[in-house]
């Protein structure tokens, strides 16, 4: 009991600023505390055979499989994001951490390049995985937006997983852009097979 007194004393001996100084130390080491595996297995992905980045339902036949045209991850100190497309159609997008205007502009400048790729008759799903995500900066909306403006007719399914903020952003952003065949899901699997259903 009486170190419990003197611990309590000792708290309440502390100036307003010191208290929140050192409240203010804590949050950022909790923060880099969680930013640094996350970098650290972001580079480790990142020099791994593209076919380990494919969930099982997703996976080409080999890890030399030419139907894999576009494999790019895009990191910064918030997070980082990925895109994966597929020659059939089939596009994924992950999301690490906070998703950042500059990150999410040059992986969907380059998803719209590895889309001009495909034979115009080739019909498009999207799998959308936040669920590692915190978050995404007001500046990569518009980003998004135009992207979704631009090349959004050409994806006939769209799956989005992630938390509850992440995915209420993304249905802003496709009521907002009148996409259609765009479903949220918690479950992987479920996702998936939102995606595998067979187009008209």
């Amino acid at each position: 009991m009486l170190g419990h007194r003197h611990q309590a004393q000792s708290v309440k001996r502390l100036s307003p600023t010191r208290l929140r100084s050192v409240l203010f130390l804590g949050l950022a080491l909790a923060v880099l505390g969680c930013l640094t595996p996350l970098s650290q297995r972001d580079r480790a992905r990142s020099q791994a055979p593209s076919v380990l980045w494919a969930a099982p339902g997703w996976r080409p036949s080999a890890a030399g499989d030419s139907t894999v045209i576009l494999n790019s991850t895009y990191t910064n100190a918030l997070g980082s994001c990925q895109v994966i497309v597929w020659r059939d159609g089939r596009i994924e997008f992950e999301l690490y951490g906070f998703g950042t205007r500059d990150t999410t502009g040059k992986m969907l400048q380059d998803c719209r390049s590895a889309m001009a790729e495909l034979d115009d008759s080739t019909p498009c799903t999207a799998l959308v995985d936040m669920r590692m995500g915190v978050g995404c900066s007001p500046l990569a909306v518009p980003v998004i937006s135009r992207f979704m403006r631009d090349v959004g007719s050409r994806i006939q399914h769209s799956a989005i997983l992630g938390p509850r903020p992440l995915m209420a952003l993304a249905q802003m952003i496709a009521t907002q852009v009148h996409q259609e065949g765009v479903a949220f899901f918690i479950h992987r699997h479920d996702a998936e097979s939102w995606c595998r259903i067979p187009k008209a």
